[in-house]
């Protein structure tokens, strides 16, 4: 999925799957250069006693304000490791300038509103 940058305020969760009541962190890598990505926590929850685990990009320590693509890497207290990608920024950013330059504008709300429906309208296209 791809999502608005951090700095906009549309934070998301990542998943992982392992035995329940492990312990899970979570690593984050640009994929621009391989650097690691600054976190507040790298702790991960289980979401109640099913064996998925969460972690929210609102703990990325700098707010990402252009396009970027990361690799996550969750592992557990065993080893065991789940990985994802994450693309944040870009054309969903486009649209929401474009959306609130329009004259008399937009609320807060609506343009949310407006952008999660472009963007759906955009993935459908594409199947």
């Amino acid at each position: 999925m791809r999502y608005q940058t951090n700095a906009v305020g549309e934070d998301t969760y990542l998943i992982g799957s392992f035995a329940t009541g492990e312990t899970v962190t979570i690593a984050i890598y640009d994929l621009s250069d391989g650097s690691s990505v600054a976190l507040d926590s790298a702790s991960c929850a289980e979401i109640g006693s099913t064996g998925w685990y969460r972690w929210g990009t609102d703990n990325i320590t700098t707010p990402t304000t252009t396009l970027k693509h990361y690799l996550y890497v969750m592992t557990d207290s065993t080893g065991d490791t789940f990985a994802g990608k994450l693309v944040v920024g870009g054309y969903v950013d486009e649209i929401d300038a474009a959306v609130s330059s329009i004259p008399g504008g937009l609320t807060v709300d609506e343009n949310a509103q407006l952008m999660k429906a472009l963007t759906t309208a955009k993935f459908l296209a594409l199947k």
